[in-house]
């Protein structure tokens, strides 16, 4: 998004609530500054094919598109150095309530899968989730959320459907090292 601003791309923070508008924002504001091996849009290909991505408590992640991503509008992609990426859109209620990002906006949500199709596929483990706020950045998930919120979030003790989510903020709160009770949590 920086680099698309420093190429003077004028940004439009309105997108269609559609596959067509996440991929039309995607290709303008992304696409031209990654290296990607692939990009699939709404299809499978690009996110992991091992059954359901999880959260940390076990369960399966809110809105899991089995092979083809996370979210009804999933764009995916499969990076050049084996990392796998999936952007989609959220309400500002979702923002909030799922995500830890205060926002009266639909904004973009990022699932960052660091080893690609290896397991465990887990958010909090192997998946981390961050936030678009058009006015702001790029924001971990939990970005707004208390450290005691945090931590309850990514730990043994997590639930709800966003369990895990927040782990990047953890991390973050942990001088960007993963704390090893994360890496010990066995779902």
């Amino acid at each position: 998004m920086r680099r698309a601003q420093d190429d003077d791309v004028p940004f439009d923070d309105y997108i269609e609530q559609s596959l067509k508008g996440n991929t039309k924002w995607f290709e303008s504001f992304i696409l031209p500054y990654l290296k990607v091996g692939r990009v699939c849009y709404g299809k499978a290909g690009c996110w992991q094919q091992k059954g359901a991505t999880r959260n940390l408590n076990g369960t399966e992640v809110y809105a899991n598109r089995n092979e083809i991503g996370i979210g009804l509008q999933a764009v995916t992609v499969k990076m050049t150095n084996g990392s796998n990426l999936n952007f989609d859109w959220y309400s500002s209620g979702s923002m909030n309530n799922y995500f830890g990002i205060n926002t009266n906006r639909t904004s973009m949500v990022v699932f960052i899968d660091a080893n690609g199709d290896a397991p465990p596929n887990m958010t909090g483990k192997d998946i981390y989730v961050m936030g678009f706020i058009p006015d702001y950045g790029y924001v971990p998930a939990g970005f707004n959320e208390s450290r005691e919120t945090i931590d309850k979030n990514c730990s043994s003790k997590s639930s709800g459907q966003n369990a895990g989510y927040y782990c990047l903020s953890k991390v973050k709160n942990n001088g960007w090292e993963i704390p090893n009770e994360v890496w010990k949590i066995k779902k």
